[in-house]
């Protein structure tokens, strides 16, 4: 296999059968390989719209949201040439398969790491998109990472704080079910925490959930540990 490195990205002749060790899924856009060398080569199923996105993304760090580590090309560093993309493997569960024995105030901590990314994300002009319960990870280290960063788009029309709202509203609806899905509370005030987290990305989840955590605790007189204990004792401060 001739191999060639322009700009981190990466040109080949062909797809090497080491990046496809072991079949990982799909989704709607590519399928997912684990490769010899452990990491992901996620590989698009057709041309992806938004190539100047995806660009772009690629330059893009964060800890927190696993961005590509190289871009894949066949022959020359071409848009039609793009056949997906290296990034590092996350180990840990999907977020729809969160486990109930998760430390809740490590939740909260690691969701407030992904709000305070959403400052950086709105000055570059980053909009999340599609974030779910099987591209968002708890890792064996006990920390949140988003996988699926293509699906993020640019929008230089809105302004930051627009962008910063609307990424709110992202983590709020992604975040927020897994633990609390039940919305008629004795507290009229974590109700309207709940609606300007969800719907106008005013609130920070990790506030409203903090709200949550402290009222169940209140009317529990004891502490709340786990994931599991909050959703089991949530009906203590329902209507």
């Amino acid at each position: 296999m001739e191999k060639r490195v322009e700009n981190n990205n990466l040109v080949l002749n062909s797809i090497p059968t080491d990046y496809k060790k072991e079949y990982l899924g799909e989704g709607h856009n590519a399928k997912c390989y684990l490769t010899k060398d452990g990491n992901v080569f996620k590989e698009f199923k057709y041309s992806m719209p938004c190539y100047d996105d995806i660009i772009k993304m690629s330059k893009y760090k964060s800890d927190v949201l696993v961005y590509p580590d190289s871009l894949v090309y066949l022959s020359s560093v071409d848009e039609k040439n793009l056949k997906g993309y290296l990034m590092k493997y996350i180990k840990g569960d999907t977020l729809a398969n969160l486990k109930d024995e998760v430390n809740v105030l490590k939740y909260i901590s690691e969701l407030r790491k992904l709000e305070e990314e959403c400052f950086d994300l709105s000055d570059e002009k980053i909009i999340l998109y599609c974030l779910h319960g099987g591209n968002v990870y708890w890792t064996s280290d006990n920390e949140l990472k988003v996988a699926d960063t293509e699906d993020n788009e640019f929008d230089y029309e809105k302004d930051n704080g627009d962008i910063y709202r609307q990424n709110i509203i992202e983590l709020s609806n992604t975040f927020i079910p897994p633990v609390v899905n039940e919305t008629k509370f004795k507290d009229d005030r974590l109700g309207g925490y709940y609606l300007n987290s969800i719907f106008y990305g005013i609130m920070k989840p990790s506030f409203f959930l903090n709200e949550v955590l402290h009222a169940i605790e209140k009317e529990k007189k004891e502490k709340i540990e786990t994931l599991g204990d909050m959703k089991s004792s949530i009906k203590l401060i329902l209507k």
